[in-house]
């Protein structure tokens, strides 16, 4: 390769790559990016949750309290940052954990349910069977008392 090829394949620094604003979103998109969570919450392939709509507590998802910590590190770092969405690279972090977080709490629930009409079936059909017995002891003692 010539030095000229070389050359053009590199980037050439803009103005923009001066600003303070612009270190500071490639230190967030490599902070960002070294959480998976996004990788495996397409691997899931259930969604509950998109985009900015959340905002959880660190107490409702302790999985996910380092990138919660994170996310409100930076974007409380400056109102201006947070106009300019640079903290954009861990919300999509932040909302993939917490979806992927509640995804596995509803299978648990899914399953919870699912055992509890399991045993709730098994005592109505006990239920409706000793009510049978019941109405047949009735029947019999009533036709004890009246012979044909």
């Amino acid at each position: 390769m010539t030095a000229d090829a070389e050359n053009s394949n590199k980037e050439t620094p803009s103005w923009w790559h001066g600003l303070p604003v612009y270190g500071h979103f490639l230190r967030i998109r490599e902070r960002a990016a070294q959480y998976n969570y996004v990788k495996e919450s397409y691997k899931e392939e259930v969604f509950y949750f998109r985009g900015s709509s959340v905002h959880p507590k660190l107490s409702e998802f302790p999985q996910c309290k380092d990138i919660i910590r994170d996310y409100y590190k930076c974007r409380d770092h400056s109102k201006f940052l947070q106009m300019l969405n640079i903290c954009g690279p861990l919300k999509e972090q932040l909302s993939s954990c917490v979806n992927l977080q509640f995804v596995k709490r509803r299978a648990k629930d899914r399953q919870k349910l699912k055992e509890t009409r399991k045993q709730n079936i098994g005592k109505q059909e006990r239920g409706k069977e000793r009510d049978r017995e019941v109405k047949r002891e009735q029947i019999d003692r009533l036709n004890s008392h009246f012979p044909d």
